[in-house]
């Protein structure tokens, strides 16, 4: 246990938690086209191509 009360994981038990996160994560966004993981300047505002779709930004 360290300072924080913390027990430190193993390398192997660290290795099994990102798996389990990363799983996790592409189950999350599986559904998700590729320009639904593009990040945003503002929340609620999407690319500016799609206010100028003419334009062809």
């Amino acid at each position: 246990m360290n300072a924080q009360g913390v027990t430190p994981m193993s390398r192997s038990e660290l290795i099994e938690q990102y798996k389990t996160v990363r799983a996790f994560t592409e189950k999350l966004c599986a559904p998700l086209e590729t320009e639904d993981q593009v990040i945003q300047s503002m929340p609620g505002i999407g690319s500016l191509s799609y206010g100028f779709p003419m334009a062809g930004l």
